[in-house]
């Protein structure tokens, strides 16, 4: 689904993002989220415009979704989507809040493994 998202709206190579270039600047803004759970998703599509474009808009979306389950993505649409999911993932990791975070997560576990072994030691006959 990531790859999808970054494919379809993520960023200036996206789909979404060249199809509006082409329509003669059809909206100030364009692009797709997704959101994962554990058995479903959600991928959605954003576009700013004029309120007098939003059919235009919304014909260029949905023509760009019909287009992509119907003939799929070409292998280098493919390799750029993994690429740039790489090195966003990466720059996310190096976060302020994302390395404390994981500063954060390590020492709760810690903590709980501590309590936990002396709580197995108190209750030791």
């Amino acid at each position: 689904m990531a790859l999808l998202d970054v494919i379809l709206g993520g960023g200036m190579s996206s789909r979404l993002f060249q199809e509006v270039l082409k329509s003669g600047g059809l909206a100030y803004s364009v692009f797709s989220s997704y959101s994962a759970y554990d058995d479903a998703g959600e991928l959605s599509m954003y576009a700013g415009t004029a309120p007098k474009r939003i059919d235009e808009a919304l014909d260029v979306m949905s023509d760009e979704a019909k287009r992509i389950a119907s003939e799929g993505v070409v292998d280098q649409e493919l390799a750029r989507a993994k690429q740039n999911l790489r090195a966003t993932t990466l720059m996310n990791l190096e976060d302020t809040a994302a390395r404390m975070s994981r500063i954060g997560a390590v020492c709760c576990c810690m903590v709980t493994s501590c309590r936990s072994r002396r709580s197995r030691v108190a209750s030791t006959p």
